[in-house]
């Protein structure tokens, strides 16, 4: 088949670019012949047989996210216009062109996000970077809601990165639950293993950290408070001086360091910044903290179970759906769920032949999760589309009329 994938970002270090880096490898592996349209691609997909990178990189004096998304959008929709019939399936991923798809994949509901009281709209954004950015922020994000409400119900098969997105999509989208399918994101079992016997650890080394400390990491971005490292924040004021927090994410703009600074536990919390070998670090972390207040997915939760290390979330991620708690990570019943963090960690540190179990257990949760598995799914529903594409084209044929008998 001829697929074209169009994204913004195809790059390893990016979520949504992650899962389409790895779906492009595959069906090109796999003998398809693949199209990538994105702002930016990784230079490792130039070359590779089988792949066309088509990038649309935005003017660098358009000053906002919402322009430059515009932009794109325009000119993706024109190149999509020249190479559509020479296209057997076009998968977009969200409300990122004008151009409608066969297969739209949903990796975050505007609507939904509009609606939480986490929203950067509301107090936080406002309280710590003013009310213009708070009205941007709104506009955006209504803007979004509309465009790609418009976008899924054009295609013909919305993919939902989880269950939790495919509620969203229907009760917030207003898209019909029977053209929705759910294909969990994968993970690199291979890039995010278990910290292996007698291996050094990475991150005690370089934060010089002793054994007998307890050390809790967290990923993501810190900029708002949207995935939610003040919960951690708090629970780390209750627990032994022995547990410290590593926080990978950048620090450009983000008041956290100062509010570790007012909680008095600055001392205890290591902010690492924007960090390119967190497979490396997150393996020697005895467990990881991802409360966040919304999140469609997160793979950072399935390359902790990857990585062994026993997770600690909430249902408001949608990767949650993987974890039974006590068993293979622990579930808060909240976001905000402060006495479940709290317990989750001083379970963790009291325990920790129990850790260990925890953390094998989720390793084998995430062993059935694998990016192949995922991109043969996505096969399987590009095979169904294309064959119900050809069936429609056979069927608006006009009809043939018999030859006219010689007289």
């Amino acid at each position: 088949m001829k697929v074209c994938i169009v994204t913004p970002k195809l790059l390893r270090s990016d979520g949504q670019g992650r899962v389409n880096y790895e779906l492009a490898l595959y069906l090109a592996r796999a003998g398809h012949q693949v199209s990538l349209i994105a702002m930016v691609i990784d230079p490792a997909l130039d070359g590779l047989e089988n792949v066309s990178c088509l990038r649309i990189p935005p003017p660098r004096w358009l000053p906002t996210a919402l322009l430059r998304n515009q932009y794109f959008a325009l000119r993706s929709c024109q190149l999509l216009t020249t190479l559509a019939p020479d296209l057997d399936i076009v998968h977009l991923n969200g409300s990122l062109t004008y151009y409608p798809a066969d297969i739209n994949t949903s990796h975050f509901v505007h609507s939904n996000w509009l609606r939480s009281a986490y929203h950067p709209s509301r107090t936080f954004a406002a309280k710590n970077f003013g009310r213009m950015y708070a009205a941007y922020q709104w506009f955006y994000t209504q803007l979004n809601a509309e465009w790609e409400r418009k976008a899924y119900q054009a295609a013909s098969v919305v993919v939902a990165v989880s269950d939790f997105v495919k509620s969203s999509l229907v009760q917030d989208a207003q898209i019909i639950p029977d053209k929705i399918v759910t294909v969990l994101n994968g993970v690199d079992t291979q890039e995010f293993h278990p910290l292996e016997k007698n291996a050094e650890n990475l991150l005690r080394k370089e934060l010089n950290l002793a054994s007998d400390q307890f050390v809790v990491f967290f990923a993501g971005g810190i900029r708002t408070n949207r995935k939610n490292l003040d919960l951690t924040l708090n629970a780390l004021t209750q627990l032994d001086c022995s547990v410290h927090l590593v926080v990978a994410g950048s620090t450009v703009g983000s008041a956290y360091p100062n509010i570790a600074q007012e909680l008095n536990i600055h001392n205890r919390v290591h902010f690492l910044g924007h960090r390119n070998d967190v497979s490396n670090l997150l393996r020697c972390a005895d467990a990881f903290a991802f409360p966040s207040h919304y999140d469609p997915f997160s793979l950072s939760v399935l390359e902790a179970l990857a990585s062994g290390v026993p997770v600690i979330t909430a249902p408001s991620v949608g990767s949650s759906v993987l974890i039974r708690s006590g068993i293979n990570g622990f579930l808060l019943e909240h976001s905000d769920d402060l006495d479940g963090m709290i317990t989750a960690l001083s379970y963790l540190t009291k325990y920790p032949d129990s850790a260990a179990q925890i953390g094998m257990n989720g390793r084998r949760t995430a062993e059935a999760h694998s990016w192949l598995h995922m991109a043969k799914q996505y096969e399987e529903i590009y095979q169904t589309v294309y064959q119900e594409k050809r069936m429609n084209s056979v069927h608006k044929l006009p009809e043939s009329r018999p030859l006219e008998q010689k007289i």
